[in-house]
């Protein structure tokens, strides 16, 4: 298939539409299926693999920024979101992303991948676990530095493996912190607005002008790739939002964790056995 192509415009706006879909009824983070989306439908377009999961990682932030974006608008109308604890959480998981950002720079692509397929077990278990959504607001804890610092950890993890804030984060304020889970989702849907955009402009950044780029790549993000899913994404974060607030989403949450758990044992068996 070729990188610019009709049909790859098909393929990047119905995977878009998926993305911004579960991204909005489940809070996990589109990229858990962005990625290997992209990964599967990139290996054959004739773009070098020293920079293929690069470009992947970049761009699946960057697409992540405008679903956030969407997904928060969406969730702001309907729950209670505390401004504060949003602008903690994003002043650490700015700079987090940032030097996780610098760090993926660093690291092969194959060592990004199996840090993803160690990502998606965790994922897939947290999915496929008992919910306890039986938190008061009253018993919330946390002060600022401790929510700037679970920012940091977030911040850092998501632009290494270019995705995993959101669950990241919900895992943490949930288990940890104890928010309710109705609430959670609204704050990390705005924080991850921050933490993407930040581990997107760093993937720029560290990308710079390297010859062995897709087109239209501004580091190791490319804007036809990000425009083209991002298209989508938006709109059906929105409605996702919408049926979250409407339908259990458990049924799909255990569906999602075993398709993510077949993903990633393909993706460890296919980079730790060769």
């Amino acid at each position: 298939m070729n990188f610019i192509s009709p049909e790859m415009v098909l393929y990047l706006l119905l995977t878009g539409s998926v993305v911004g879909f579960l991204s909005g009824l489940l809070g996990i983070g589109g990229g858990v299926i962005l990625i290997p989306t992209l990964l599967w439908l990139l290996s054959g377009c004739g773009i070098d693999d020293q920079v293929l999961t690069h470009v992947v990682f970049g761009t699946s932030l960057a697409v992540g920024t405008g679903t956030a974006l969407s997904s928060s608008t969406a969730h702001r109308k309907r729950v209670m979101i505390s401004k504060e604890t949003v602008l903690l959480l994003a002043l650490g998981s700015i700079t987090g992303a940032q030097i996780g950002g610098y760090a993926a720079h660093l690291l092969s692509g194959k060592i990004l991948q199996i840090g993803f397929g160690i990502l998606l077990l965790f994922i897939s278990y947290l999915l496929l676990r008992p919910v306890n959504d039986g938190h008061d607001p009253a018993s919330m804890l946390g002060g600022n530095l401790v929510l700037v610092g679970v920012g940091l950890i977030v911040g850092s993890v998501s632009a290494v493996i270019g995705t995993g804030g959101a669950i990241l984060s919900t895992t943490i304020l949930v288990l940890f912190l104890k928010y309710p889970m109705h609430r959670t989702v609204g704050i990390t849907a705005s924080m991850m607005v921050f933490t993407a955009a930040s581990g997107a402009l760093s993937y720029i950044f560290n990308g710079g002008n390297l010859p062995n780029l897709p087109p239209y790549s501004f580091g190791y993000v490319n804007l036809y790739l990000t425009l083209t899913l991002v298209t989508a994404s938006t709109v059906t974060a929105k409605l996702g939002v919408r049926l979250a607030h409407k339908l259990d989403p458990r049924p799909l949450q255990q569906a999602l964790g075993i398709f993510l758990l077949i993903i990633a044992v393909k993706i460890l068996s296919s980079n730790l056995l060769t």
